[in-house]
């Protein structure tokens, strides 16, 4: 259980607690739509297996420092 819950995010937190929400209106109300949509978002938020922002892993680029770009010479062709 620790590990499940290690580096919470405000994102995580806010998924588990619409996902406990979801799961408190399903008992209120009996209907199946929200215990779906709680159920989903408290698993995301307890296991953080989601595709929310910047969860996917979109590739990291290296800012380019100014050494690194090289000075290009041209020939002039006549």
């Amino acid at each position: 259980m620790n590990t499940a819950l290690k580096n919470l995010s405000v994102v995580r937190i806010i998924r588990l607690v619409f996902g406990l929400l979801g799961i408190v209106a399903f008992a209120m109300s009996k209907d199946p739509i929200f215990a779906l949509i709680g159920g989903v978002l408290l698993v995301q938020g307890v296991l953080n297996s989601s595709c929310g922002i910047g969860g996917c892993g979109y590739p990291q680029y290296k800012k380019i420092k100014e050494q690194d770009v090289k000075e290009v010479n041209f020939e002039e062709i006549k």
